[in-house]
């Protein structure tokens, strides 16, 4: 699974931080939206990628909210609860939250971290 994440962002850095604490097994690769080169070969704009959150799997994308959902299933701590994740109720208040945040986040420019 690849994670596409904003990385000029500070509160997207942090998010992406925990996710990376989370992932014990190192089972996600993570693509920073300033790697234009390797967006353009997804086919994923940076302002896209700017946007939400994104979530690359077997050629299935998702984004946001459903994103988040998803990359539940890989992590060790939450993969027995990521059925509640799509449970409609679960994603339509999920999926409201996530836009509310994206919305109201204050990205504090950051410049790209280092390629590996």
């Amino acid at each position: 699974p690849l994670v596409i994440w904003d990385d000029h962002c500070s509160f997207c850095r942090n998010a992406v931080r925990f996710l990376r604490f989370l992932d014990w097994g190192g089972r996600l690769d993570y693509l920073g939206s300033s790697d234009t080169v390797a967006l353009a070969r997804l086919g994923i704009s940076p302002e896209e990628a700017d946007r939400e959150l994104k979530l690359v799997y077997r050629d299935v994308r998702f984004g946001g909210y459903d994103a988040i959902a998803y990359l539940t299933r890989f992590l060790p701590l939450t993969f027995l609860f990521s059925p509640l994740f799509g449970l409609s109720p679960v994603r339509l208040l999920g999926r409201r939250v996530y836009r509310s945040i994206a919305a109201r986040r204050k990205c504090t420019y950051l410049p790209p971290p280092p390629l590996h």
